[in-house]
């Protein structure tokens, strides 16, 4: 249970066959750096100024009251 507190995830099996996968119900406050790639890495690159744009659009970012 403390391996699964820290961040573990298990696959419980009955003679041998998955019936179960056992994983901490608290998010993680810090992602490796090798799961993030591993996650992301082979994903396109974000076009910096087209993604502001679109963020402009779809977001009010001014204070408020203006």
């Amino acid at each position: 249970m403390r391996a699964v507190e820290a961040g573990a995830t298990f696959i419980v099996t009955r003679n041998g066959t998955p019936i179960a996968e056992l994983h901490p119900l608290r998010r993680r406050s810090f992602i490796p750096t090798t799961e993030v790639m591993r996650l992301f890495g082979g994903d396109a690159p974000i076009d910096a100024e087209r993604f502001f744009e679109d963020l402009e659009k779809a977001v009010d970012q001014g204070l408020s009251g203006e």
